[in-house]
C-alpha cells in the first residue's frame, strides 16, 4: 500500500469520500506522516480548508511535504502555502498542544514531564504506576 493510501486511511474516519481523491493527490509526495492518530480529526478539518480554499481560488494550489510531530508539537509542512494556509496551521498547531498524546482528552492540564511528549497530569499519574 503506498504512503498517500495509508495517510487516507488514518483521514478517512473523519473525511467523506468526496475526499479521497484530493487527499491521494495533495499527499502523493509526502515524505513523513507521523502525527498522533489524536490529531487525525484536526489534520482533516485542515485538509478541508485546503481544498475548500483550492476550488474558490484557481491561482492557489497546495502540497503537503511532511505532517508530523517534533518537540511535541504538530508540524505541517506544504509547499505553495499563503497566509490563509499557515494562519490554517497555526490554528491546529493550537489545538493539537491541547490534545493528550496518550489518551486524545482535550484541554486538560498537562503533565510537565522534561519530555517533549504532551499528556495530561491523569496520563503522566498512570505512566509512572
Amino acid at each position: 500500500m503506498k504512503k498517500n493510501e495509508l495517510i487516507w486511511s488514518r483521514l478517512s474516519d473523519h473525511l467523506d469520500d468526496s475526499y479521497k481523491e484530493y487527499v491521494l493527490e495533495k499527499f502523493r509526495d509526502c515524505f513523513d506522516y507521523s502525527p498522533s492518530a489524536y490529531w487525525n480529526p484536526v489534520i482533516a478539518d485542515l485538509v478541508k480548508s485546503m481544498k475548500y480554499r483550492e476550488d474558490y481560488f484557481d491561482d492557489v494550489q497546495y502540497k503537503v511535504a511532511q505532517v508530523k510531530m517534533k518537540f511535541g508539537y504538530l508540524r505541517f509542512y506544504v509547499e505553495g502555502a499563503d497566509d490563509f494556509l499557515r494562519g490554517c496551521i497555526a490554528l491546529a498547531e493550537l489545538q493539537c498542544s491541547k490534545i493528550c498524546t496518550y489518551c486524545g482528552s482535550y484541554n486538560e492540564k498537562k503533565a510537565e514531564t522534561g519530555r517533549f511528549v504532551k499528556m495530561c497530569v491523569k496520563c503522566n499519574v498512570d505512566e509512572e504506576i
